[in-house]
């Protein structure tokens, strides 16, 4: 079986900011750690028949809450960019909740969940400049600022980053649909 030792860092994705190594040499794969959100990240070989689990995704995000130590799986895909708008989408509500009272949350939660705010309108930019926190996450996540320029490379790409992980914290974290 292959471990830590044996992983080719040149196959590692580019980890955002805030999550620090935490591997064991010992390890099936690279594993990183966010502190200040409790966010785990995995990261197994990038060729499938060196994992200790050929069938599972390469990577998992999960967060581990510090009080019950109950698991929140969030994503295990082979797509790295599905995993990056997903924790975006984590950071962007953790952002914005740590910003707002438990009555502007529930609110928001509530209007979300009703026909009103269905498809991509969020109840978030009722209360403060939401595109603002996004782009706060969206720094965070990436470690720069998001492409704006007409026909910029990389703009297209960008944009449905943005949307992905829009529509995760609105699905996922503010909306009645799913617990507080």
């Amino acid at each position: 079986m292959k471990s830590v030792a044996d992983y080719d860092a040149a196959t590692l994705p580019p980890i955002p900011a805030g999550f620090e190594d935490v591997s064991h040499p010992i390890d099936a794969c690279p594993s990183h750690f966010h502190p200040a959100r409790n966010l785990s990240l995995y990261v197994d070989f990038a060729d499938p028949a060196e994992r200790e689990f050929p069938e599972l995704p390469r990577f998992h995000l999960f967060r581990d809450d510090p009080e019950t130590g109950a698991r929140t799986d969030f994503i295990s895909s082979d797509d790295w960019t599905d995993v990056l708008a997903v924790l975006m989408g984590e950071l962007f509500a953790d952002l914005f909740c740590e910003d707002m009272s438990p009555g502007v949350i529930a609110t928001v939660r509530e209007r979300n969940a009703s026909p009103r705010y269905a498809g991509s309108i969020c109840a978030t930019h009722d209360f403060c400049d939401a595109n603002q926190v996004m782009a706060d996450a969206f720094a965070q996540t990436m470690g720069r600022d998001l492409i704006m320029g007409d026909d910029e490379p990389g703009q297209q790409d960008d944009f449905r980053l943005w949307g992905k992980a829009w529509d995760h914290a609105k699905t996922h974290r503010l909306s009645d649909q799913v617990a507080a």
